[in-house]
């Protein structure tokens, strides 16, 4: 329903399907002579997930504002989920070990609970003991439980049946540290779930540590991993891993699934804007890496024939009858950022064989106290973060043949690294 909270302001919610309660809005301005209708997206849902309702389509907007996520892919391997993970399941069931899965706390947990609940009411998996190993999961599963009146049709039909997901009699809930390091003694035909979803903290490391060196456990990803993050490393298929100063070696079998997204993909967000984009004056695209906004904003344009704007961060838009006037900031909001414009700005201006300079190739490590692998992980990041910025940086001005140059020179240099560093060996 309409909330009107001044005489000049008038605004609606609707259902955005990304998570239990999750919503965009609908604002209604209206100054007398001037009235706009904007819509802000928030996070869109993807489609069929279990509990929650579509995305509500709707039409009336002026300026609408979206998030551009995965604006420049489809998700895969949506159609069959459920049979690949009632493959992994009997899979791990018949190697006789534990299966561990790495969960973000809200929504995925409860996704697969669901999942399997399904899975188990048709016989397509044995009932194995179900371990929900993280506080926050928990608590935003008690959540769900108190709100069973906004779950959808499907989950309202299983409740109604005797299969609430959620409350099946071989799940059980860890919440005190003692239960936690109980789990660890379970050495097989447990389904194990816990946060952190890229397994970079959180009660899953514990889980990792005990299970990952056994032949007949199998680690299942059901969710993203970043780059340097220890679920990434492990997806990539290292052979060991350091979890808590502890080097493991990595003999489980490691699976991923694709398809357990909560964010729309193009086409689901492209199926939001069927409506509201034939009528819109302006479309501002927001929420997206810099490169993934440029494809969504090509294909919104080739679809509804309007251009996005693409706003920076702290840009300010002045909203008039007939246009929306951009107000940059003086300067970028934070100080990481300008310092890497100001780094770009220097090595844009310099000329190209001033890169032959790079640093001599170490020949001896200084000695520091103990490294840890999260100092590695935010050095890596540094790294990809300034890369980017290079690639960026060299669209915007169409300086690529010495984007080219700069990225082979790096790579010749680290080439030269690795070569020193086998030598040592």
């Amino acid at each position: 329903k309409k909330v009107k909270i001044s005489p000049q302001f008038t605004f609606e919610f609707h259902d955005a399907g990304h998570i239990l309660g999750s919503a965009y809005v609908q604002l209604f301005v209206d100054e007398g002579d001037f009235q706009k209708t904007i819509v802000f997206s928030g996070d869109i849902g993807n489609v069929d997930q279990p509990y929650i309702k579509d995305p509500t389509i709707i039409c009336g907007g002026d300026i609408i504002i979206v998030e551009s996520t995965y604006g420049d892919r489809l998700h895969e391997n949506r159609d069959n989920r459920l049979e690949e993970l009632a493959r992994v399941i009997n899979e791990a069931y018949k190697a006789g070990g534990n299966l561990v899965i790495p969960a973000f706390a809200i929504e995925r947990t409860q996704d697969l609970l669901h999942y399997i609940r399904r899975l188990q009411s048709a016989n397509k998996i044995p009932i194995m003991p179900i371990y929900v190993d993280s506080p926050l999961a928990v608590a935003a599963t008690r959540v769900f439980q108190e709100n069973t009146d906004n779950f959808d049709e499907e989950t309202q039909e299983m409740i109604n049946r005797g299969e609430n997901p959620l409350m099946m009699p071989n799940v059980h809930y860890s919440v005190a540290p003692e239960q936690s390091m109980a789990i660890n003694k379970i050495k097989g035909g447990a389904i194990i779930i816990a946060a952190s979803g890229m397994a970079d903290a959180g009660r899953i490391k514990h889980h990792l540590k005990h299970n990952l060196w056994r032949e007949n456990a199998t680690v299942l990803f059901v969710g993203f991993q970043a780059q340097g993050t220890l679920g990434r490393r492990i997806i990539d298929g290292v052979n060991e891993v350091t979890i808590h100063g502890e080097k493991i070696a990595v003999r489980a079998k490691i699976r991923r699934m694709e398809g357990f997204s909560a964010h729309a993909d193009q086409e689901q967000l492209l199926e939001w804007l069927s409506c509201l984009g034939e009528h819109a004056e302006h479309i501002v695209l927001v929420h997206g890496e810099p490169d993934i906004i440029r494809t969504f904003s090509e294909k919104i344009k080739d679809r509804f024939g309007i251009t996005p704007l693409i706003p920076q961060l702290g840009e300010r838009y002045e909203i008039t009858e007939d246009k929306l006037i951009p107000h940059p900031p003086t300067e970028p909001w934070l100080k990481v950022i300008k310092e890497e414009l100001e780094t770009q700005e220097g090595i844009v201006r310099e000329d190209i064989p001033a890169l032959k300079s790079l640093p001599a190739i170490p020949t001896r490590i200084p000695s520091r106290q103990k490294v840890t692998q999260a100092q590695i992980n935010k050095a890596l990041q540094r790294v990809r973060y300034r890369l980017k910025i290079l690639v960026d940086r060299g669209n915007k001005t169409n300086k690529l043949s010495y984007t080219l140059y700069t990225l082979d020179t790096i790579s010749r240099w680290l080439d030269d690294v690795l070569k020193n560093t086998r030598k040592k060996k």
